[in-house]
């Protein structure tokens, strides 16, 4: 009974790897490319904010604290309801359920515009 090994097809002089391993090559590069890298400075988006209707009216509350650890973000709203969420880059965020939207910090960190139309800004 022979075994069967993956070993890395040469012809000529390239050598072609298995299709799982360059599929992973690929995967794990993209996570890299996507998370934002230690040396960047993030900004501390912790605290409590105000939904400004500009330009489209708020509709998913008006008050949200936001607690921050890392790149990590949890968001809660004045009726208790809470999302998850992340910070893609220094200037941009993504929130999952409940409210399912991407933002781009703002003005020294203190405002978000979000992909509804709304604003979120820092009080105090």
């Amino acid at each position: 009974m022979t075994q069967s090994t993956h070993h890395p097809l040469r012809l000529g002089h390239a050598t072609l790897l298995p299709k799982s391993t360059a599929l992973w090559t690929i995967v794990l590069t993209a996570i890299a490319l996507a998370a934002p890298s230690q040396a960047q400075q993030l900004p501390n988006l912790a605290g409590t904010y105000r939904c400004v209707p500009e330009p489209s009216p708020c509709q998913n509350g008006q008050t949200f604290t936001v607690s921050q650890s890392g790149n990590k973000l949890d968001f809660k709203d004045e009726r208790g309801r809470v999302g998850e969420g992340t910070m893609t880059s220094n200037i941009s965020v993504s929130v999952g359920p409940t409210w399912n939207m991407l933002g781009t910090i703002l003005r020294d960190n203190r405002v978000i515009q979000w992909s509804n139309g709304t604003q979120w800004g820092k009080q105090g």
